[in-house]
Protein backbone atom coordinates (compact mmCIF):
# COMPACT_ATOMS: atom_id res chain seq x y z
CA UNK A 1 0.00 0.00 0.00
CA UNK A 2 0.82 3.20 -0.35
CA UNK A 3 2.03 5.89 2.54
CA UNK A 4 -0.67 7.30 4.45
CA UNK A 5 0.16 10.98 5.39
CA UNK A 6 -1.78 12.41 8.05
CA UNK A 7 -3.46 9.02 9.22
CA UNK A 8 -3.78 10.02 12.75
CA UNK A 9 -5.44 13.29 12.45
CA UNK A 10 -7.95 11.71 9.91
CA UNK A 11 -8.73 8.77 11.99
CA UNK A 12 -9.47 11.69 14.56
CA UNK A 13 -11.74 13.81 12.76
CA UNK A 14 -13.80 10.59 11.63
CA UNK A 15 -14.75 9.45 15.28
CA UNK A 16 -15.29 13.27 15.84
CA UNK A 17 -18.02 12.19 12.96
CA UNK A 18 -19.07 8.86 14.67
CA UNK A 19 -17.67 7.35 12.14
CA UNK A 20 -17.11 3.60 13.80
CA UNK A 21 -14.77 2.17 11.71
CA UNK A 22 -12.43 2.21 8.59
CA UNK A 23 -10.61 -0.24 6.15
CA UNK A 24 -7.44 -0.81 4.11
CA UNK A 25 -7.39 -2.78 0.94
CA UNK A 26 -4.80 -4.71 -0.81
CA UNK A 27 -5.26 -6.70 -3.63
CA UNK A 28 -2.72 -10.25 -4.49
CA UNK A 29 -2.46 -10.38 -8.22
CA UNK A 30 0.64 -12.69 -8.84
CA UNK A 31 2.42 -15.89 -7.54
CA UNK A 32 5.03 -13.98 -5.43
CA UNK A 33 4.90 -15.51 -2.14
CA UNK A 34 6.72 -12.10 -0.27
CA UNK A 35 3.90 -10.10 -1.28
CA UNK A 36 1.64 -12.04 1.02
CA UNK A 37 3.64 -11.86 4.01
CA UNK A 38 4.38 -8.05 3.23
CA UNK A 39 -0.02 -6.98 2.94
CA UNK A 40 -0.50 -8.53 6.22
CA UNK A 41 2.34 -6.58 7.97
CA UNK A 42 1.37 -3.48 6.44
CA UNK A 43 -2.61 -3.87 7.19
CA UNK A 44 -1.77 -5.58 10.80
CA UNK A 45 0.29 -2.20 11.50
CA UNK A 46 -2.44 0.38 10.30
CA UNK A 47 -4.72 -1.86 12.50
CA UNK A 48 -3.32 -0.94 15.15
CA UNK A 49 -3.52 2.49 14.76
CA UNK A 50 -6.86 2.51 13.83
CA UNK A 51 -7.48 0.82 16.71
CA UNK A 52 -6.01 2.50 19.12
CA UNK A 53 -7.79 6.20 17.77
CA UNK A 54 -10.90 4.52 18.56
CA UNK A 55 -11.92 3.07 15.49
CA UNK A 56 -12.92 -0.41 14.23
CA UNK A 57 -10.12 -1.80 11.64
CA UNK A 58 -11.07 -3.90 9.20
CA UNK A 59 -8.50 -5.61 7.25
CA UNK A 60 -8.97 -6.50 3.66
CA UNK A 61 -6.36 -8.36 1.56
CA UNK A 62 -8.50 -9.66 -1.78
CA UNK A 63 -6.82 -12.53 -3.95
CA UNK A 64 -7.24 -12.04 -6.97
CA UNK A 65 -9.86 -14.07 -8.23
CA UNK A 66 -8.01 -13.75 -12.03
CA UNK A 67 -5.64 -16.29 -10.65
CA UNK A 68 -5.66 -19.43 -11.29
CA UNK A 69 -6.90 -22.09 -8.75
CA UNK A 70 -4.50 -23.74 -8.15
CA UNK A 71 -2.54 -21.15 -7.44
CA UNK A 72 -5.01 -18.90 -5.60
CA UNK A 73 -4.93 -21.99 -3.03
CA UNK A 74 -1.33 -21.44 -2.41
CA UNK A 75 -1.72 -17.57 -1.79
CA UNK A 76 -4.76 -18.47 0.02
CA UNK A 77 -3.11 -20.88 2.56
CA UNK A 78 -0.21 -18.41 2.66
CA UNK A 79 -2.86 -16.07 3.62
CA UNK A 80 -3.92 -17.89 6.37
CA UNK A 81 -0.74 -18.61 8.05
CA UNK A 82 0.55 -14.94 8.16
CA UNK A 83 -2.72 -13.86 9.20
CA UNK A 84 -2.77 -16.17 12.23
CA UNK A 85 0.66 -15.26 12.83
CA UNK A 86 0.08 -11.83 12.89
CA UNK A 87 -3.23 -12.66 15.29
CA UNK A 88 -0.69 -14.13 18.07
CA UNK A 89 1.95 -11.13 17.64
CA UNK A 90 -0.92 -8.36 18.03
CA UNK A 91 -1.48 -6.33 20.72
CA UNK A 92 -3.74 -8.31 23.22
CA UNK A 93 -6.70 -5.65 23.22
CA UNK A 94 -6.70 -5.76 19.17
CA UNK A 95 -9.60 -6.39 17.77
CA UNK A 96 -10.53 -6.31 13.79
CA UNK A 97 -12.80 -8.02 11.06
CA UNK A 98 -11.22 -9.49 8.02
CA UNK A 99 -12.07 -8.94 4.54
CA UNK A 100 -11.35 -11.49 2.55
CA UNK A 101 -11.53 -13.49 -1.07
CA UNK A 102 -13.91 -16.24 -0.65
CA UNK A 103 -11.39 -19.01 -0.84
CA UNK A 104 -10.69 -22.12 -2.92
CA UNK A 105 -10.39 -24.55 -0.05
CA UNK A 106 -13.96 -24.58 1.32
CA UNK A 107 -13.77 -23.67 5.45
CA UNK A 108 -10.00 -22.38 4.71
CA UNK A 109 -10.51 -19.30 7.07
CA UNK A 110 -12.76 -21.33 9.96
CA UNK A 111 -9.48 -21.60 12.02
CA UNK A 112 -9.22 -17.27 11.83
CA UNK A 113 -13.22 -17.11 12.64
CA UNK A 114 -12.23 -18.75 16.27
CA UNK A 115 -9.54 -16.34 17.44
CA UNK A 116 -10.51 -14.06 19.82
CA UNK A 117 -9.69 -11.06 18.49
CA UNK A 118 -11.26 -11.45 15.21
CA UNK A 119 -14.93 -10.00 15.24
CA UNK A 120 -16.22 -11.42 12.00
CA UNK A 121 -14.63 -12.65 8.80
CA UNK A 122 -16.33 -10.78 5.99
CA UNK A 123 -16.82 -12.35 2.37
CA UNK A 124 -15.59 -10.26 -1.08
CA UNK A 125 -17.28 -11.51 -3.73
CA UNK A 126 -13.84 -11.30 -6.05
CA UNK A 127 -15.73 -10.66 -9.16
CA UNK A 128 -18.13 -13.45 -9.51
CA UNK A 129 -21.51 -13.10 -10.47
CA UNK A 130 -24.01 -12.91 -7.42
CA UNK A 131 -24.84 -16.52 -7.77
CA UNK A 132 -21.74 -18.05 -8.25
CA UNK A 133 -20.40 -16.04 -5.16
CA UNK A 134 -23.35 -17.01 -3.40
CA UNK A 135 -22.85 -20.71 -3.93
CA UNK A 136 -19.26 -20.66 -2.72
CA UNK A 137 -20.13 -18.41 -0.26
CA UNK A 138 -22.64 -21.57 1.46
CA UNK A 139 -19.37 -23.56 1.15
CA UNK A 140 -17.93 -21.31 3.90
CA UNK A 141 -20.23 -21.39 7.11
CA UNK A 142 -19.65 -18.47 9.41
CA UNK A 143 -18.37 -16.30 6.33
CA UNK A 144 -20.62 -13.36 6.21
CA UNK A 145 -21.20 -11.48 2.67
CA UNK A 146 -19.88 -8.13 2.36
CA UNK A 147 -20.87 -8.48 -1.59
CA UNK A 148 -21.42 -4.51 -3.74
CA UNK A 149 -20.97 -5.30 -6.99
CA UNK A 150 -22.70 -8.84 -6.83
CA UNK A 151 -25.36 -7.35 -5.02
CA UNK A 152 -26.23 -4.59 -7.26
CA UNK A 153 -25.54 -6.50 -10.55
CA UNK A 154 -29.39 -6.63 -11.97
CA UNK A 155 -30.03 -2.98 -10.30
CA UNK A 156 -30.41 0.00 -13.21
CA UNK A 157 -30.96 3.30 -12.64
CA UNK A 158 -33.32 3.40 -15.88
CA UNK A 159 -35.86 0.64 -13.50
CA UNK A 160 -39.25 1.41 -12.34
CA UNK A 161 -39.28 2.04 -8.46
CA UNK A 162 -41.31 -1.52 -7.92
CA UNK A 163 -38.70 -3.42 -10.08
CA UNK A 164 -35.59 -1.74 -8.76
CA UNK A 165 -37.26 -2.91 -5.06
CA UNK A 166 -37.95 -6.14 -6.30
CA UNK A 167 -34.47 -6.99 -7.68
CA UNK A 168 -32.90 -5.39 -4.92
CA UNK A 169 -35.55 -7.75 -2.58
CA UNK A 170 -34.14 -10.78 -4.41
CA UNK A 171 -30.81 -9.64 -4.17
CA UNK A 172 -30.83 -9.16 -0.79
CA UNK A 173 -32.48 -12.64 0.14
CA UNK A 174 -30.19 -14.50 -2.02
CA UNK A 175 -27.28 -13.21 -0.63
CA UNK A 176 -28.48 -13.34 3.20
CA UNK A 177 -29.34 -17.13 2.37
CA UNK A 178 -25.78 -18.23 1.16
CA UNK A 179 -24.73 -16.20 4.69
CA UNK A 180 -27.05 -18.39 6.54
CA UNK A 181 -26.87 -21.35 4.69
CA UNK A 182 -30.74 -20.98 4.02
CA UNK A 183 -31.87 -21.50 0.51
CA UNK A 184 -35.62 -20.42 1.82
CA UNK A 185 -34.61 -16.93 2.44
CA UNK A 186 -34.26 -16.62 -1.61
CA UNK A 187 -37.56 -15.10 -2.42
CA UNK A 188 -39.42 -14.04 -5.67
CA UNK A 189 -42.22 -10.91 -5.22
CA UNK A 190 -42.61 -8.50 -2.65
CA UNK A 191 -39.79 -7.45 0.54
CA UNK A 192 -40.95 -8.17 3.81
CA UNK A 193 -39.49 -5.97 6.36
CA UNK A 194 -39.97 -7.75 9.84
CA UNK A 195 -38.13 -10.93 7.90
CA UNK A 196 -35.15 -9.20 6.94
CA UNK A 197 -34.70 -7.41 10.10
CA UNK A 198 -35.41 -10.52 11.70
CA UNK A 199 -32.89 -12.36 9.66
CA UNK A 200 -30.19 -9.86 9.96
CA UNK A 201 -30.62 -9.79 13.82
CA UNK A 202 -29.80 -13.48 13.77
CA UNK A 203 -26.74 -13.02 11.62
CA UNK A 204 -24.98 -10.65 13.72
CA UNK A 205 -26.42 -12.61 16.67
CA UNK A 206 -24.87 -15.90 15.42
Amino acid sequence: MQPIPDLAQTLRWARSLGVIGTKMRSLIHDTTQGMVVEAVRQQFALAEEIFAAGLLPIVEIEVSTALPDDVRRIQELQLRTSIASALEQASEDLRIFLKLTIPVTAGLYTPLMRHAKVYRVLALSGGFSRHYACQQLAQNPGMIASFSRALLEDLRAQMPEAEFNRMLDRSMFEVLGATKNRKDLTEQGSFVQERLADSYSGVIDE
